[in-house]
């Protein structure tokens, strides 16, 4: 209808201007009308520069309508009375398209706020990367497994670990990688993996970040369980009667009735008794050992409760100071805040510290000046950490990995159930115990919660 409109007004004024130059051309050729000639071609003029005009404010608001729309401007409007009937129509259907773009790009605005909430608030980080290296989006969970509230490009990962901008920039689409990072002073096992699309021309590779500590701690706890059940289980089955045999032989050998035995040497009877003893003796020795670990299987269930920090720091450390091995170290604390509070089991939890500060106290056998520290605070991710920091040797880095599995132990006289049994109390407590050494020496045990 437009068209229409416009094509009726411009004939219109072709017309009229035709009619115009045919009277000039009659009053020049066949009348003495000068006057009145030149005075029609100053409207034959004017007629033409209404007509350039005319159409020339159609082609601005045009002109203008497009520079709006690429310019994303939805919010100018066009008059619908200022230049008459056709322009108002025109302008009217200028206006509707305008809403109308207005509409989409406030639901399409509406639709990236909802999928930045969605990434925002799930527990996997996720970082988005462009080809060359800078991050075009990194959500929150991203930024708390990484302990950094900035990220604009890979090589600031740097400062979380020295290689992680290769890793991740060697990572290809629907590869896996399993890296080890500490945020602080918690340990993170993170599953990297990497995804990517193209977007306006770019590729955009999609890492996602994942914390997958507990839930490997689990299974490797559940395991160790289940072999620690078949292994007591079936030593517990076979010594039983092998040491009751044993006593019973021995006590036979002692009243040394012949009409049960018919030995006449006095030496092999000596000989015969001392190897039944040394049975029956490794015998009770190894089911001792056995009752020993079947504790790491029979936790009683924590009793939860609401209690201070200080006073599992109290009664720790007065127990502990009171440990032959213990003699001699400086044992302090400090809570932070002084109020802060805990939910646990408060037995289970001063047996844990307990086997911490023996754990270190030995590690300080020697050492000039020996000194534990125990610190709890809250960490960047809002979990409570208790860490038992002391001046010692350190652990050897090849037995890092290595000091919570049931059965190991460095030590002579030691069963190897003490931090063992620390790891399955936390893991009761769902939370998780790591080490790892300082670099002005000695070794930090965090308890996380």
């Amino acid at each position: 209808m437009v068209y229409k409109n416009f094509r009726i007004n411009v004939f219109a004024r072709i017309f009229l201007l035709l009619i115009t130059m045919m009277l000039i051309t009659w009053l020049t050729v066949d009348s003495d009308l000068v006057i009145t000639a030149v005075i029609l071609g100053v409207i034959a003029c004017f007629q033409v520069f209404e007509l350039i005009r005319y159409i020339d404010k159609t082609n601005r608001s045009i002109a203008s309508f497009l520079e709006n729309i690429r310019n994303s401007d939805y919010t100018s409007g066009y008059s619908q009375t200022a230049l008459g009937g056709s322009f108002n129509e025109l302008h009217a259907t200028f206006n509707k398209v305008l809403q109308e773009l207005k509409k989409y790009r406030a639901e399409k605005q509406e639709h990236y706020q909802y999928l930045q909430t969605v990434m925002q608030h799930v527990n996997i980080g996720i970082i988005a990367l462009k080809e060359n290296g800078d991050v075009d989006t990194c959500n929150q969970s991203a930024r708390l497994l990484l302990g950094r509230n900035l990220i604009r490009n890979i090589q600031d990962l740097e400062e979380v670990k020295s290689d992680l901008p290769e890793i991740i920039s060697q990572l290809n689409p629907g590869e896996r990688q399993l890296i080890k990072l500490y945020n602080g002073a918690e340990l993170l096992q993170i599953s990297l993996s990497a995804t990517s699309i193209r977007l306006s021309g770019d590729v955009i590779k999609i890492v996602s970040l994942q914390n997958i500590h507990a839930e490997l701690e689990e299974k490797e706890v559940e395991a160790w369980q289940k072999m620690i059940r078949v292994l007591t289980h079936e030593i517990m089955n076979s010594m039983t009667p092998i040491s009751s045999l044993s006593s019973t032989i021995a006590e036979v050998l002692k009243t040394n009735d012949s009409d049960i035995i018919h030995i006449e040497d006095k030496n092999d009877i000596e000989e015969l008794h001392l190897a039944i003893e040394t049975i029956n003796r490794r015998s009770d020795g190894l089911l001792n050992f056995v009752k020993n670990y079947r504790r790491l299987t029979r936790i009683p269930k924590p009793d939860f409760r609401h209690f201070k920090i200080n006073t599992l720091f109290e009664s720790s450390i007065a127990t502990a100071s009171a440990l032959p091995s213990a003699a001699g170290i400086e044992i302090k604390s400090g809570v932070f805040p002084d109020d802060l509070n805990i939910t646990a089991d408060i037995n289970l939890m001063e047996q844990v510290l307990l086997n911490m500060l023996k754990n270190s106290a030995e590690a300080l056998h020697e050492t000039p000046n020996p000194k534990i520290y125990l610190k709890a605070f809250r960490s960047l991710n809002n979990r409570i950490c208790i860490e038992i920091d002391d001046n010692g040797h350190g652990v050897p880095e090849d037995l890092l990995d290595k000091i919570f599995m049931p059965f190991y132990t460095t030590k002579k006289e030691g069963s190897g159930i003490g931090l063992s049994l620390s790891r399955q109390i936390m893991f009761l407590h769902k939370g998780t115990i790591t080490v790892k050494n300082k670099a002005d020496g000695g070794a930090v045990f965090t308890l996380v919660f």
